[in-house]
Order: structure tokens, then sequence, then C-alpha cells
């Protein structure tokens, strides 16, 4: 008889209170780690992973692992963590989950939006976390995208603690933070840096990290204010030991180890510490927890980078997180911890019913509802060798390398009968692999993605970042959008009101970072405003629920250039929320370009791409920190080339843009073949002059068609090259 499973929802208070989270760049990493003490097990496969040059899993270690893991009760989780582009989505994706889906993964980890929609659409049975790489940095994105299924949110690495237990009270989804490893000085998924200048893209997974390379501090004059480079961008590794209870007190479930590209002896070391405090906190309570020095000079000589800190729990940024002097990994300790993780068997009950002249039956179950029910044979009447109920529990008990065990079970056996033992050793065999089997899930057979049945109006778009600039757009009158940068309309600029007054097109900018210093602030002005403006633009998920939740209809709703929308995925995802209003990400070529549907589309056309944004402050590591008002300062690298950097002191962010502009508008049988619906020209600290040239050059090349080349020190940043 086939198996017969029966299934029950599983009681969620029944999980481990903390689970220690490894990461593993090879099989015998990811062994290693679990028998060190880790619960789960995050890892790449050959595609889609944010460390594309790590080793990677082929599907049948990716399968060897996960064996590994279940029968010693522990998980995995695959990362998926960058964006896609639409042909892998489209030819790839689907069968490439779906086996990891039927091996038995236990979650996937997610950063673009299409790719979620994807799999939840065909693999309505798969865990989705929410990976860090989304820039969850609030209760309203982290509420977007528990609303949109995900079962997870690993939360910015910049989150105090505080912010962290207002995601757990008031929003109630699992959260898996970091809490020991490298460090990005920028918010994840928010930098561009080694895309632009090298080509390598951290969303795509090959960050080249330029953020670890040294430069020379410069005025806004362009002179240097120190003579000596220092690693201005080379944070200190993170560091959580000290913090357990107070990360278990703000709710967090998971605590997540970083280093895919470290070797055994970094993984299995630090992970093993953590087991043991996580233990000792669970047991003890937070009250008593305390760190043994000795465990302390593990994690030192287990390897870091310029040392460690914790600043980020306590406070937002600080100077001493950062190592100014040398960014390079140093690891004393090079022998890997070998623990010793046996194979946990989980239980199995049952009963075993052999009545003379009926098959032998065994009824199988465990504690969580899930039922097999097995046949074989027919029981005879014995000729005086009857079968002894010790010769049966000696052909049932035997597990092997199963990850379960017959353990409970009730006997019914006529007293005259002879079972044949050949039949009672299959029952058990088949019983053990009904259960070792991944359970069947349910999912749904490709459909191609459907073009979205939008058309907008071709529109000139111009953001501007002063009122001299606002009245150089005034002026050329070619605008019929004019956006406002977040620094503007969140400060009380009196010239904001007066132009209000008059029936502009205006829209404003919500900042990219989203946090509890600004949020505040963010809410009033956008209840102030949002009747006299004609819509808003927004760069995260936090920004996208704070606009729904102060009910700001979808279609005054613009993407901006960090709300990715790689793929016609992504753009159906947001479609189907009712969202209109996209971006063109920058970093697709013209070629990938034309893959999407950019009818309702937004292109950039000119204008300093943000590279970063940081908590980190890099006038601070300077200066004393005295909240001025924006300040700008450059970074000059080994190429001098100069990265203007602004510090946004009334919510705390530094904003690193790239070193020359972008300009295609030259390029206009490129755009135009590409049916943008809107066209967008960025301004960010261009003088006045500077502004009304470019609109100039603007009208000239763009609107009349003019021919030549233009006299600009500009890029084409990825129209031409786009990126792997």
């Amino acid at each position: 008889m086939a198996p017969v499973f029966l299934f029950i929802i599983k009681d969620n208070s029944m999980k481990r209170e903390m689970e220690v989270l490894a990461p593993a760049g090879d099989l015998k990493i990811f062994k290693s780690a679990i028998d060190a003490g880790a619960d789960a097990i995050y890892f790449g496969g050959d595609l889609f992973g944010a460390r594309a040059s790590a080793k990677n899993f082929s599907i049948e270690e990716a399968k060897e692992g996960l064996k590994y893991a279940h029968v010693r009760n522990k998980k995995a989780y695959l990362t998926v963590n960058t964006l896609l582009k639409n042909p892998e989505i489209e030819e790839e994706l689907y069968h490439y989950i779906k086996e990891y889906y039927e091996s038995g993964i236990d979650g996937v980890i997610i950063q673009d939006f299409g790719v979620y929609h994807f799999l939840n659409k065909f693999f309505p049975e798969l865990e989705l976390h929410a990976s860090t790489q989304m820039n969850l940095s609030s209760k309203y994105g982290a509420k977007f995208l528990k609303d949109n299924g995900a079962s997870r949110i690993v939360t910015a690495r910049e989150l105090s603690l505080k912010e962290i237990k207002e995601i757990h009270d008031e929003v109630g989804i699992e959260i898996e933070a970091f809490v020991h490893g490298a460090l990005c000085v920028c918010y994840s998924g928010n930098c561009l840096m080694s895309s632009f200048i090298g080509g390598r893209s951290g969303n795509r997974g090959r960050c080249a990290q330029p953020c670890r390379l040294p430069y020379t501090l410069c005025d806004s004059n362009f002179e240097p204010i120190s003579e000596e480079s220092k690693y201005y961008l080379s944070p200190k590794d993170l560091w959580g030991i000290h913090d357990l209870h107070h990360l278990y007190d703000a709710g967090v479930y998971s605590l997540k180890i970083e280093g895919r590209l470290k070797n055994e002896a970094y993984v299995t070391n630090v992970v093993s510490v953590y087991r043991k405090y996580v233990d000792l906190l669970i047991e003890n309570g937070s009250e008593n927890y305390k760190v043994d020095p000795a465990d302390i000079k593990r994690l030192m000589d287990a390897g870091n980078r310029g040392g460690f800190t914790n600043r980020y729990f306590e406070f937002r940024n600080h100077k001493d997180m950062m190592d100014y002097e040398n960014s390079s990994f140093q690891q004393k300790n090079k022998k890997p911890y070998f623990g010793t993780q046996e194979a946990q068997k989980k239980e199995l009950y049952g009963e075993f019913i052999a009545t003379i002249g009926s098959p032998i039956s065994l009824n199988v179950w465990d504690e969580d509802g899930n039922v097999v029910e097995l046949q074989a044979g027919i029981v005879e009447e014995s000729k005086g060798n009857a079968t002894k109920k010790e010769d049966i529990e000696k052909k049932l008990l035997p597990s092997g390398d199963s990850a379960y065990q017959l353990k409970h079970l009730n006997y019914t056996v006529d007293e005259n009968a002879f079972v044949p033992l050949k039949f009672v050793k299959q029952l058990r065999r088949d019983a053990l692999k009904a259960f070792d089997s991944p359970k069947e899930k349910k999912s749904y057979p490709y459909e191609k993605v459907k073009p979205l049945d939008t058309k907008k109006n071709h529109h000139i778009v111009i953001g501007v970042s002063d009122k001299k600039q606002f009245s150089a757009v005034m002026d050329a009158n070619i605008a019929s959008h004019v956006v406002l940068k977040d620094h503007i309309w969140l400060k009380d600029y009196n010239w904001l009101e007066e132009i209000l007054q008059f029936d502009y097109n205006i829209y404003l900018t919500l900042p990219v970072i989203i946090r509890k210093n600004n949020m505040d602030l963010v809410i009033e002005k956008v209840n102030k405003y949002k009747d006299k403006v004609r819509g808003f633009y927004v760069g995260s998920y936090d920004g996208l629920e704070l606009l729904n939740e102060l009910n700001i209809p979808k279609n005054q709703v613009f993407f901006d250039q960090r709300l990715y929308t790689f793929s016609n995925r992504s753009e159906e995802a947001f479609a189907a929320l009712g969202y209109e209003n996209f971006y063109a990400p920058l970093e697709l070529n013209e070629k990938e370009l034309r893959h999407r549907y950019n009818l309702s589309s937004e292109l950039m056309v000119y204008g300093y791409v943000p590279l970063m944004y940081m908590a980190n402050c890099v006038f601070q590591s300077t200066f004393p920190c005295k909240q001025s008002p924006e300040t700008l300062l450059y970074l000059k690298d080994r190429k001098n080339a100069y990265f203007p950097v602004i510090n946004q002191c009334f919510q705390c962010t530094n904003v690193l843009f790239n070193s020359v502009p972008i300009s295609i508008f030259q390029d206009k049988k490129a755009i135009e073949s590409l049916q943008m619906a809107r066209i967008r020209l960025d301004f960010t600290f261009e003088s006045e002059n500077k502004t009304r040239e470019i609109l100039a050059l603007f009208q000239s090349k763009y609107l009349n068609g003019d021919s030549g080349e233009i006299s600009l020190d500009y890029t084409r940043g990825h129209f031409r090259r786009g990126v792997l």
C-alpha cells in the first residue's frame, strides 16, 4: 500500500528560542559548521548568490548537505539574494529552484521582489526570507514584506537594538540579525560603487570592495585635509557576543554569522563560541549573561578586520567603528574547531499489527501529525514455530542512516502467528524512507510573464537640490515634473511654501533610508504637503509601506533609483499591488533595457549617481560632530578621481556620489527607442550657472536633435557596458 500522509500545521512556539546561523562556502565547511554547533546553514548554489566568488554548491553537494543537516535536526537555507535579469528569471530560475524545493530546502533568502513574487506564485509552500539586501530599516518595510509572504526578515545591520525590538513588537515577524563578521559601510542593497567604478556589482554578487581601499579626504575646494590616505570607508568587523542577551530581549530569533568567503577555521571557531553562549543564555537567562575572556580571545584569533565593534547596537554611528590605518583581514588561529554533532534521530510512534490471514500492517506517525500506513505479505498460522515479539523488534528498531527511528511501538500480534521477517524489515525500510523523503509540496507549472497593460505619456522630469537650481529649471520651461530632493522639503525652506502656491507639477522625494530618527519628521511633512504636491518618489520598502499607511494613492507613488525593477517579473509584482510608476535600473545596459516593459518607467539621462548611503559619517571621522548643515567633502582615490560626499545631519546620513555625472541624453535615438514614460535630469551640487549650462545642452542635443559630442566630463554609466 502506498504511503498516506496527513499534515498538521506545526506550532511555531516549539522552535528554538535562538538559532545560530552559519555560512558555508563549500560542503566541507557546511558539515563542519553543523558539527561545531550551528542550528542552520546558509549557502549559495551555482546561480544567483551574493557571493559569486565563493566556491558555492552543485545540486548534488547541496542534497548531501541537506541530508547531513536534516538527519541532525538542522536546517539549510539557499541564497538567491541578487537582482536577476529577465533571461535569468524566465529561462533558469524555475528549474533551478524546483530541484531545491523538491529536495527539501528549508528556505530561500531573496533580494529581488520579482524573484520573491515568482517563488510565491509557483512554489507557494517555500519559506521566503527577505535578505538584508532589501534594506529593511523600520517596521514599515518589515510589514510590507510580511504582508507579501515573508516568513522572516533580515534587518539592516545598522539598526539599533531598540529599532529591532520595535519591529518585533509591532510587526510580529521572525527576525534574523547579523551578529558577527564583516560590515559593509553602505546600507546593504544601496551600494553601486563597485558597479560604477569597476563594473562589478554588489547587487549581482560580484563586489570588488572599493570601500577597503585608501582615500585622501579633501575639502570643497579639492584641497587635502590630511596628507595621508586613510581607509575612510572600511569598518571594523561586527560582533554581538557581548549583546546576545540584549538581542534575545529585542526579539531576534536567528543570529547570522557572516562569512561565505571565510575558511573552515574561521567559521567553526566562531560558531562554537556563539553556540556555547546561546545555550548558556537560554539556560541561565539574560540577567546572568556574561562572557569568558578566553572566548573573547578565541573570537579575536579566529579573524577580524581591524578589530571588532558593536556600536550599531548602541548608537547610530561612531568614529571608533572604523579602522583608518588598515583594512586587511587578520587571522591568528587557522586550525578548525572539530565539534561532534551526532545524528539526532527524530522519534516515531507506531503500531505493528499481525493478524492471521491478513496483511502485516505498520502504521507510523510523528509528533507533527504526519502519518504513513504500510502493508506487506500475509500473516500465516504457525505450525509450531510462532514468531516472537523480540524477533520482530530486532527487524523494526534499527534505523541506519535515517533521520528517524521507530521508538514508541504498540504490538498487536496473534498468539500463533507466523510473521515472515523479510516483510517486517521491508516495512521498516519503507516507513523510514517515507519520512526521510522530502514531503511533497505544491508547485505550479511555469507560465510566461504577461506584458503590463499600461502606457504613459512621455514626460521630462527634473530633480533639484536647492532654490537656485529650481529657478534655472523654471526659466528653461521644459520640465513636466519637478522633483524636490528630501533635504529640501524635510527642512524649513520658506521658498518651498512660496512655490507650492503656484500650479507647478511638484513631486517630493522620500529619504532612501527611513529609520526611527527621521520617521516622525517624514510622516509630519508628508501629511503637511500631500494635498499640495502631485506625488512622492520613494526608494525603499519602508517608504512604500509608510506612504500606504498615510493613504497616498498608488498612482501618486513613483519609484526612485534604489527601488529596483530589474525584470518584468518585478514590475508585474509591484503592479499587482497597484503601483504603476517605475524606475529603469542604472545597472542595465541599453540592450537589457529593451527586454523590460519600459512604458511605465523613468530613465535617468543626466545626474550624479549616489554610490553609497552610509550611517557612518566621513565628516565626523575628521571633525567633531556639530550637526551642521550639509557639508561637501571629497574622497580622492588612487587614480585622482574625486568622489563627493555630503553629510545630511538632519537625518544622520552620508551620501557618496560618483566622481562624474551620467550623461546619455545625447543618445536621443537610443533613448526614444526604449519608449520610456519619463526621462530624468537630476541636479545635486551643480551651481546655478552649471545647471543652466546642462539644461541648454539638453535642449540642444535632445530636444533639438543637434549632433556632436557634449563638452562635459561625464560617463555613460552602464548604458553601453552593463554589469555581469
